[in-house]
């Protein structure tokens, strides 16, 4: 499964009529609108991977884990975006935070070509 790859992880805030919108490049100190975690899985042939898959997004603080949302199955052809919504979350300035994004099959096997971590920027 080495062409299965995350193409693009980002951060949106959350709209109650339209869905997403505003991509959010960090966040303030104190409580955070609620905000969608948006992820897009590309696939490289015209083949439907059939076996389906699910995506574990998690918020980490100093190595640990704040919030974690993970998706039902789904299948991929060529390419499927999938989002993870958070919700009461709280930032402090002093955290690091990280965001951690991890494909697993349908057997619960990790795919590590498709995983990402990245910071998480707070002012």
């Amino acid at each position: 499964m080495d062409r299965l790859k995350l193409q693009y992880s980002l951060i949106c805030q959350k709209d109650e009529r339209s869905g997403f919108k505003n991509i959010i490049h960090g966040f303030t100190a104190g409580m955070a609108p609620n905000f969608y975690v948006v992820n897009k899985w590309v696939w490289d042939t015209n083949d439907e991977l059939t076996d389906g898959f699910f995506q574990v997004t998690e918020l980490i603080r100093d190595g640990e884990i704040v919030s974690s949302s993970q998706s039902d199955l789904f299948m991929i052809k060529l390419a499927h975006t999938h989002h993870n919504l958070f919700a009461g979350i709280s930032f402090t300035k002093e955290g690091n935070y990280r965001i951690r994004v991890n494909l697993f099959d349908q057997q619960g096997s990790l795919i590590e070509e498709g995983s990402l971590e990245y910071p998480l920027f707070i002012a």
